[in-house]
């Protein structure tokens, strides 16, 4: 596709009339890290723009956009495909240079990760209380990838082989980063349940977590650019 002499070849704003997406975030002729954010289908919408929010809020004004993912009515099939066409368009429709990252909360990761097989690809993907990734799935080469969590009753079961063939936190290709939450739940201790919604809290309760995310979202492309 052939590139303009604009910031922008195409202008961000108008991705959300064309996929299933909802931007957060004024894009800026600055604009360096483009964020996805996946659910796995189980959390309120709510939840993401607030992570959003506070992602793109941590950066100068215009650094940071957000996109969050909202075809969860289609098929998985269908997801994967938008999702894959939809990360390939907003890659050739940014400067060079510029960060393209993935979260993933839960199921989402799958859903992500299907889509790297199809061809997205991302700087980062980073997989919160993530469950199973796609079948046949391999890291790509260039791609960073980090896995936060919670003890929580769904990663113990995957833990324990009882839950997901492969996942996150057992894949040697992922930085594995666990957190103690509020609730004081830990291995080999009571677990509670919300932890896996915990980790997309905004607020002070999962503030250890939010410092490693905004380090993680921001400090690449601070990196990339020294």
């Amino acid at each position: 596709m052939k590139r303009l002499d604009s910031p922008y070849p195409l202008d961000i704003r108008r991705l959300p009339l064309r996929f299933s997406v909802e931007l957060v975030g004024a894009p800026k002729p600055w604009t360096g890290t483009f964020l996805t954010l996946v659910s796995g289908g189980s959390v309120p919408s709510e939840q993401l723009r607030d992570l959003a929010r506070f992602l793109v809020g941590s950066d100068q004004p215009g650094g940071t956009i957000a996109f969050i993912y909202c075809g969860l009515s289609l098929s998985f099939d269908e997801q994967v495909s938008e999702l894959t066409a939809f990360q390939r368009t907003l890659a050739e429709h940014t400067r060079p240079g510029s960060q393209t990252i993935n979260i993933s909360h839960r199921g989402g990761i799958g859903l992500s990760s299907a889509a790297e097989l199809m061809g997205a690809h991302y700087g980062q993907l980073i997989a919160l209380s993530g469950t199973e990734l796609a079948p046949a799935w391999q890291p790509q080469k260039g791609t960073k990838y980090l896995s936060l969590g919670y003890p929580e009753a769904q990663q113990f079961a995957e833990q324990l082989g009882v839950e997901g063939l492969n996942h996150p936190m057992k894949d040697p290709s992922f930085e594995h980063r666990w957190y103690c939450p509020p609730s004081g739940s830990r291995w080999g201790g009571p677990l509670h349940s919300g932890e896996g919604e915990l980790i997309l809290s905004a607020g002070p309760e999962n503030e250890p977590l939010l410092s490693e995310l905004r380090e993680s979202v921001l400090g690449l492309r601070l990196e990339r650019s020294a």
